[in-house]
């Protein structure tokens, strides 16, 4: 906005829009790409993407912004379409390399994703005292590209695996049914974290506004926490019995956050960050449970579906919380909202806990005979 001397945010804003709408509509094609060649296609996709989006930004201060905004907008487009295929080939390649342990795997990888923010910032804030933003965006692109192609390379022989399961247990679990029901509780959990993060500097403000800085800084520390700690239990509890406890967890967090934040601003920032830390669990439990339920056969196509819902609630969810902050004229309207979507999730996913309890035994998703 400096660069261009806006003082309007709408324009320059616009383009995470533009960025969830391409990653919602590329999910599905990233997935099918994974269930078909492997993760390296997807890999060398998204690196071709991020050479396009370091240009189009590198090209940008050449031009005013009536004409630059378009290459903006069409680097944020590149970017959710590079999310989505990163996603959808990290993924299910972690639980086809990691069969035994792939709850400690996806843990570290979600750690590493967290950890990464704590790392870049920084570094981030002290190029742009030396160079142009156009400039920094660039080198950043530069060590991201040649980090993905690399990757590409080094797994170009990793292959989908078989499923663990026979048409017949499918189609037992009513298949088109279960997976409907997942998406509906996918998309409410994922509405309610999308409110809590969106708005989560604003209402640290109004907790501690000396302590801000400081909760947030403690926010991604407890992602780190969380993840490490849901890959922990997914080693050792059924992932269809953590997704409720997860759910319920993050509902009663946020619900007794709002409830003491006015009262006792240390809980309520406590409470808000334990929402944080099982946040992290979401993505962990919701990569699990489809070859849980669905074996491997198709799982990148079923992980595209799932996250073009996570992408959907996210550009839907922060005008809802507006709304709700706008009208109580307090972000604090934020947190029972975002409490009452958990729930909804929490109820939902009911339903799906007791048709898979009532399907026939066959294999786990890491091929192990499940027991009885």
């Amino acid at each position: 906005m400096r660069v261009f001397g806006l003082t309007a945010v709408t324009p320059v804003a616009a383009a995470s829009a533009v960025w969830g709408l391409a990653s919602m509509l590329a999910s599905p094609i990233a997935g099918r790409m994974y269930d078909r060649k492997g993760p390296a296609l997807a890999l060398l996709a998204a690196s071709i993407l991020q050479a396009i989006s370091g240009l189009a930004v590198w090209l940008m201060r050449f031009y005013p912004w009536g004409s630059a905004q378009w290459l903006w907008y069409a680097a944020a487009a590149a970017n959710g379409a590079i999310a989505s295929l990163l996603m959808m080939s990290v993924s299910p390649m972690v639980i086809a390399l990691f069969p035994s342990k792939a709850g400690y795997a996806l843990a570290l990888t979600q750690t590493g994703n967290y950890l990464s923010f704590l790392v870049w910032s920084p570094i981030a804030y002290a190029l742009l005292a030396s160079l142009d933003p156009f400039s920094v965006y660039a080198a950043f692109t530069a060590v991201s590209l040649a980090t993905t192609a690399v990757c590409a390379a080094a797994y170009r022989r990793v292959r989908p695996e078989a499923s663990g399961r026979t048409s017949r247990e499918k189609s037992s679990i009513g298949f088109p049914r279960m997976f409907l029901l997942l998406l509906v509780l996918v998309f409410e959990i994922a509405a309610s974290s999308t409110i809590v993060l969106f708005f989560a500097a604003p209402i640290f403000e109004e907790i501690c506004p000396q302590w801000a800085p400081a909760a947030m800084a403690a926010a991604g520390l407890a992602q780190v926490a969380g993840a490490v700690a849901w890959g922990y239990l997914l080693e050792r509890v059924d992932v269809l019995k953590l997704i409720p406890a997860t759910y319920a967890l993050e509902s009663a967090s946020a619900l007794l956050s709002a409830a003491l934040f006015g009262t006792d601003a240390a809980l309520a920032a406590a409470l808000l960050l334990l929402r944080f830390a099982a946040f992290a669990g979401e993505p962990l439990v919701h990569t699990m449970v489809v070859p849980k339920l669905f074996g491997k056969d198709a799982v990148g196509s079923l992980l595209g579906i799932q996250m073009s819902v996570v992408m959907l609630s996210s550009v839907l969810a922060p005008l809802a919380g507006a709304i709700a902050s706008d009208a109580a004229g307090s972000y604090r309207a934020s947190l029972p909202l975002s409490a009452f979507l958990s729930l909804a999730a929490t109820l939902s996913a009911l339903p799906v806990v007791r048709s898979a309890a009532k399907a026939p035994r066959g294999p786990t998703s890491d091929g192990r005979e499940a027991p009885c």
